[in-house]
């Protein structure tokens, strides 16, 4: 983060130099509430043969599950009693473009999640040069484009669905800092983006590692164990071509990861390598409308492989958009397969465009967990929500 605002600070002390600029200002929102209905429990206390569970997480009442999750990477769950706190969320873009060619963007998001108060995060904090009207460099703080729908997973309304199905939009790392270099031109009226970048993340208390794995276990001091994820010497290439009604995107990365645990072990993974390679297509031709995405993660030196997918088709009524989805996550440990992660979800989603950057959705989410050991197990989570932009 220091990094971010460093690179900030200098871009805003050269623009001071030229002078002139075009200020652009855009938001969010998402106001979303929900409950399960029904379902099994899940895990009543960790992930087996990784840390002694003598009591649960104070921040996950495992009496009221089953859960369902609706914000992974903020740990944000839904049980059986009705809440608005998982998901809702509303942010605020700046965007200064100078005559010189250099750009500064800065976006903070206000969510709420069941475990903290009201919190503003700096999602994007970026400079850009470009250095050619189809080449720009830029350097800052970014969301991790190594999904489909990363840049803008938190505008509901850029999606149909209420939320990125979790079975693949659930990574404990969502940003980066660091350099990209952005190519977009039009060629043989295809429209083509090419993405680069480099860098790394660390994230102090992860909570979807703290809250969803590893339950935040009390040590023998009283003291809570945290979670420290970092994904470091990263490098990966994205490539998006579309025309007209079609849309196809590459992604390929790796990186290293170290993961580290207080109170207990002072590490958990050291270094690990890891790869990540994914395709997406999507089709609106007219009234037809096809969403697809199929990644896999790979750790070879833990020979752990993880597969996701998401599969969704739908037909536009007007200003309705009703679609079915099928996502999933499936998990190869193959050297400790009795702690594979594996589950699915089908969803139903119907979408109604009310008005110009406005839309309302409804949603049922039916998801079925067949992990090999318990983790929040079975759930039928119902939603509706409300997104703008501006």
């Amino acid at each position: 983060m220091r990094a971010g605002r460093l690179l900030m600070a200098l871009g805003l002390l050269a623009a001071a130099e030229v002078g002139a600029a075009t200020w652009t200002t855009s938001g969010f929102a998402s106001i979303i509430g929900g409950m399960v209905s029904s379902g099994s429990p899940g895990d009543p206390g960790g992930a087996p043969g990784l840390v002694p569970v003598p009591s649960v997480d104070p921040g996950i009442d495992h009496g009221h599950c089953p859960c369902a999750v609706g914000n992974w990477p903020n740990a944000g769950l839904y049980d059986r009693t009705f809440s608005m706190r998982p998901e809702s969320r509303a942010g605020v873009q700046e965007n200064a473009q100078f005559d010189n060619g250099l750009s500064l963007v800065g976006e903070v998001t206000a969510r709420l999640t069941p475990q903290r108060d009201p919190q503003l995060t700096p999602d994007w904090l970026y400079a850009g040069f470009n250095l050619t009207p189809s080449w720009t460099l830029q350097a800052g703080r970014k969301r991790l484009p190594i999904f489909m729908y990363s840049d803008y997973v938190d505008i509901g309304y850029d999606y149909p669905w209420m939320r990125p199905p979790g079975d693949l939009y659930g990574w404990q790392i969502d940003h980066y800092n660091g350099l990209n270099l952005l190519y977009n031109n039009t060629i043989a009226d295809v429209a083509v983006t090419w993405n680069t970048w480099t860098g790394s993340e660390r994230d102090n208390n992860n909570e979807e590692l703290k809250l969803l794995y590893y339950d935040a276990p009390m040590n023998n001091n009283g003291a809570g164990i945290t979670i420290h994820e970092s994904w470091y010497n990263m490098l990966g290439s994205y490539l998006d071509i579309s025309k007209d009604w079609w849309d196809l995107r590459f992604v390929y990365m790796q990186n290293q990861v170290t993961r580290t645990q207080d109170g207990y072990a002072p590490y958990i993974d050291y270094g690990n390598h890891q790869k990540f390679r994914g395709v997406s297509l999507n089709l609106d031709p007219g009234h037809f409308v096809l969403r697809s995405e199929f990644n896999e993660f790979m750790r070879p030196s833990n020979q752990d492989y993880y597969h996701t997918g998401l599969l969704a088709v739908g037909y536009h009524i007007g200003p309705f958009l009703p679609m079915l989805t099928y996502s999933s996550f499936h998990e190869d440990f193959l050297t400790n397969p009795q702690y594979a992660e594996i589950h699915f979800t089908r969803t139903a989603t119907l979408r109604w465009d009310f008005h110009p950057g406005m839309d309302a959705k409804l949603q049922y989410d039916d998801t079925v967990d067949h992990s090999h050991w318990p983790f929040l197990g079975n759930s039928k989570l119902f939603t509706a929500g409300w997104d703008m932009v501006f």
